[in-house]
């Protein structure tokens, strides 16, 4: 004869389901890491935050000087995080003949793809992107030193497409180091990755956004999950 099924086991009812555990409060977690950001998932503040460590450790095993630039700076001094409205990172390569080493250095993260300033969508820094997160990404700029008011000028005085620049627009991207005293010069200001003027359309836009000779102590930080990160003396 044919072999006997087994019986079939009885439905459970939801009622006879045993009921779920309380979430357990005490439970260790995770350092807070500043304000929550409004622009991006909290992946992606994760991924931004990796990114960051990654260029970290290759400027730092390239021996390349940087720092933490714009609101990212500011960030690391408010709060030791990437501010609430941001939804990236600044850093700034000091000194042009580092260029070369940074890019290098950056390139060759695995976990990344790198962009140098121009290229298909005409940026006037690099960036460098998370291949698993492209939302998260580290834009690059860089720093140099401008002897006088004279070269500053001469930074912003031409557009992107190489024709001159409106003198107006000129003396409002240069009017705060205008009215710094002599003694000021030489300071750190935004230096040129794009032939086709991006020197001039960062200064611009963060027209103080400078370092001054006499600021000579730099520090290092916290910023989110990283330590030791590296900002200016007063960002």
């Amino acid at each position: 004869g044919s072999a006997e099924q087994a019986p079939a086991p009885p439905e459970r009812s939801r009622r006879d389901r045993p009921p779920t555990p309380p979430y357990d409060r005490s439970r260790p977690r995770p350092p807070a890491r500043g304000p929550a950001p409004v622009l991006l998932r909290n992946k992606e503040v994760d991924a931004l935050y990796e990114l960051l460590g990654w260029v970290q450790d290759a400027l730092e095993t390239a021996n390349v000087p940087w720092t933490l630039t714009g609101g990212s700076a500011l960030g690391a001094i408010r709060s030791e995080s990437i501010l609430f409205c941001d939804d990236d990172i600044d850093i700034a390569i000091i000194g042009r003949p580092n260029v070369g080493k940074a890019r290098g250095a950056l390139k060759s993260i695995r976990g990344a793809y790198y962009q140098d300033a121009g290229g298909r969508k005409g940026l006037p820094w690099d960036r460098i992107r998370h291949k698993s997160s492209p939302k998260a990404w580290v834009d690059v700029f860089l720093l140099v030193e401008y002897a006088s008011l004279d070269e500053l000028r001469k930074a912003v005085s031409t557009k992107r497409n190489g024709e001159p620049q409106d003198s107006n627009e000129i003396e409002r991207a240069t009017q705060f180091c205008a009215s710094l005293p002599s003694d000021a010069w030489p300071l750190y200001h935004f230096g040129e990755l794009d032939r086709r003027g991006g020197a001039g359309l960062a200064i611009r836009r963060w027209p103080r956004e400078v370092i001054l000779r006499d600021e000579q102590v730099w520090s290092n930080g916290n910023f989110g999950p990283l330590k030791n990160i590296p900002m200016p003396p007063k960002p």
